[in-house]
C-alpha cells in the first residue's frame, strides 16, 4: 500500500487540478460583449438599448464597463429618437461611443432584413416592371451599405415609404386575404355537400327499416 502512494506523483496532479479550473473559469468568464447576437433589431437604438444594458457586464463582472454602460444607457433613454427607426445624430455618436468603450459590435441583421425586402424577385409574380426597377435600385444601394448602419437605416426609412413599393406590398396582401377567403368558403362548401350526404344516407337507411317492417 505504501509503495503504490510513492508512485503518485501528487504536486502534478494538484498541478493540473488548478489548470483545468483556470481554463473553466477562463471560459465562463467570456465577455458579454462579445457574445453573438442573432436577434433581428429594427433600429440602431433598438440594438443600442439591448446591448449597453449594464447587466450585459455583470455576469463576468467589469467595474469600468458597468459604470461606462450606465453612463451610455443613461444617455441612450435621454436621447431616443423622435420617429422610427431613424437614428439622429446624438444615437450615432452614442454608437461610437459604445463601440470604443464596450467592445460591442453592431450586428447586420438590418442589412439583412432589407436585403430580403428589396430583392427583385419578390416583384416578379405577379410581375411589375416599376417596382422591379425600384427594388433593383434599392436592393444595390443596400449593398453598398452593408457596414454603414447609419446609411442602412436612412434607407429603410426611404424603402418603407417608396409608393412603387408599399402598393405592390398592399396589392400582395389583398391577394393572400382574398385567397383565404376562397379556400375558407371552398371549406364550407365541402362541409356542406358532405352533410348533404350524410342526410341522404341516413333517409336511405331509415326507408329501407322502414318497408322490411311493413
Amino acid at each position: 500500500m505504501e509503495h503504490g502512494e510513492e508512485n503518485i506523483n501528487w504536486e502534478e496532479i494538484s498541478k493540473v487540478m488548478r489548470e483545468g479550473k483556470k481554463s473553466s473559469e477562463a471560459g465562463s468568464g467570456a465577455d458579454s460583449s462579445k457574445i453573438q447576437h442573432s436577434k433581428i433589431y429594427d433600429s440602431l437604438y433598438e440594438e443600442l438599448l439591448d446591448k449597453c444594458n449594464p447587466k450585459n457586464f455583470m455576469e463576468s463582472y467589469d467595474k469600468k464597463k458597468v459604470d461606462a454602460a450606465n453612463l451610455i444607457y443613461k444617455a441612450l433613454l435621454e436621447s431616443k429618437p423622435s420617429y422610427g427607426c431613424y437614428s439622429n445624430q446624438e444615437i450615432r455618436n452614442i454608437k461610437d461611443q459604445a463601440v470604443r468603450e464596450l467592445g460591442i459590435s453592431i450586428s447586420n441583421s438590418l442589412y439583412r432584413k432589407l436585403i430580403n425586402y428589396c430583392d427583385p424577385k419578390r416583384f416578379m409574380e405577379p410581375y411589375d416592371f416599376e417596382a422591379v426597377q425600384v427594388a433593383n435600385e434599392f436592393y444595390s444601394l443596400v449593398e453598398k451599405s452593408k457596414d454603414d448602419i447609419v446609411e442602412l437605416e436612412e434607407l429603410q426609412h426611404k424603402i418603407l415609404r417608396n409608393e412603387a413599393i408599399k402598393s405592390y406590398r398592399e396589392k400582395e396582401h389583398d391577394n393572400v386575404k382574398k385567397n383565404v377567403e376562397v379556400s375558407s368558403n371552398d371549406d364550407n362548401d365541402i362541409y356542406v355537400w358532405t352533410f348533404l350526404g350524410i342526410v341522404v344516407i341516413f333517409s336511405l337507411l331509415a326507408w329501407g327499416l322502414l318497408e322490411l317492417f311493413i
